[in-house]
């Protein structure tokens, strides 16, 4: 509201709605009260205190997906990342339709898919970039038993058999990479200079779910699906420099494609180091990957 002369009233909090759900979001104003509900459950009520302020001297702005741009409106809980998802069935300002219609046209990233469940999508133009630090567990402990080494599982379900689907960066090279070939027909494996490669298997099907588990410690590196095992030996100089590049902090890593590569198009999710990657903590990540909705 554009005057001093506003208190806000929270009902409630509500629910999470970081679960892939479709919410009904109403917001109405009736002279000099504001309602906003969450399917039909009033939340937050914003009203002025006095009645001496004419209604042309007040004004209202609602923005979808984010803050206003250059706005200097200070949030209780700061948001990392402008709203990851996508708008459906909405009516409107009547003089705002057409606008928003057209955007909806124009741009298809704006469409929600008719169906989704939870995940994650990437569209093919772009990646996730991580820094490492994120991720470092000290397996070298000497409380734990558990060597280090690189561990990747991987579940997706691409819409083109090609892409990188997660790299390790150092500061001047690029140490590792995972990544479907679609001319091969097989899974790529880059270890600084050296490549390693298997043949994607026999129930390998786009549009499928497929998984993936990748394994390297000490002189050996191993690829495991539902259905095949590839072990290959690696120099153990190549493993104590990827551990090297990985315990740096200016070391980061990729998801969904690399800089100047073919990227990845599809839904994805990553287990790191056997965590979950959240693409909330990403550094970096190209405006059209949906972190919390994926085409059934």
């Amino acid at each position: 509201m554009s005057n001093e002369h506003g208190q806000m009233m929270i009902s409630q909090l509500g629910p999470n709605i970081s679960d892939g759900k479709w919410r009904r979001v109403s917001i109405d104003r009736n002279e000099a009260i504001i309602e906003i509900r969450l399917d039909g459950i009033l939340l937050i009520n914003l009203y002025q205190r006095t009645q001496q302020i004419a209604q042309n001297n007040t004004w209202l702005t609602i923005a979808l997906g984010g803050l206003i741009p250059n706005s200097t409106v200070q949030l209780l809980s700061p948001l990392q990342f402008a709203l990851d998802g996508c708008i459906r069935n909405w009516s409107w300002v009547e003089t705002e339709v057409h606008a928003l219609n057209n955007a909806m046209e124009i741009n298809e990233h704006r469409r929600c898919f008719e169906h989704e469940k939870e995940g994650s999508y990437f569209p093919g133009s772009g990646y996730a970039q991580f820094q490492v630090p994120v991720f470092l567990i000290n397996e070298d402990d000497p409380k734990d038993a558990t060597p280090w080494g690189l561990r990747v599982e991987v579940s997706f379900r691409p819409v083109l058999a090609t892409g990188v689907l997660f790299a390790v960066q150092g500061q001047n090279t690029m140490a590792f990479s995972f990544a479907m070939d679609s001319h091969k027909k097989a899974f790529t494996i880059t270890l600084f200079d050296k490549q390693f490669s298997k043949h994607f298997p026999d129930d390998f099907c786009v549009g499928n779910w497929q998984s993936a588990k990748l394994k390297l410690l000490n002189s050996h590196l191993t690829l495991n699906t539902p259905t095949i095992k590839a072990t290959w030996n690696i120099h153990l100089n190549d493993f104590k420099a990827l551990k090297s590049v990985w315990n740096k902090s200016t070391t980061t890593f990729y998801i969904g494609g690399i800089p100047g590569s073919s990227y990845f198009t599809g839904c994805l999710e990553i287990f790191l180091q056997g965590k979950r990657v959240d693409l909330d903590l990403a550094m970096n990540k190209h405006g059209h990957i949906r972190t919390h909705s994926c085409p059934i």
